[in-house]
């Protein structure tokens, strides 16, 4: 599915993001990550938040929040137009 900036699947119990430029991929995962996709198994996620877009007519983006077991924070972010498969992730990943 497409983000902000980012393409994410939900397979198997694995979630893998990928940011669609190298701006995007430092953003979501940081510079020391390199050019590769972020991979992250169901049983490593420590928690998932969800933040539906909001605002006046949805100008502010949502945003899905990954933290992982080792102290990782991924911020998975959508537009008003995306918020519905982004809300059907967050219902995958335990956050609704």
């Amino acid at each position: 599915m497409d983000g902000y900036m980012i393409e994410a699947d939900y397979v198997d119990d694995v979630l893998t993001v990928r940011g669609k430029n190298k701006a995007a991929r430092i953003a979501l995962a940081g510079a020391e990550h390199g050019a590769g996709d972020v991979v992250i198994a169901r049983n490593e996620m420590a928690s998932v938040d969800y933040s539906p877009s909001h605002g006046p007519l949805g100008f502010v983006n949502g945003h899905i929040i990954v933290r992982t077991n080792a102290g990782k924070k991924y911020q998975l972010t959508f537009r008003r137009k995306q918020q519905a498969d982004f809300e059907q992730l967050a219902r995958q990943l335990g956050a609704l």
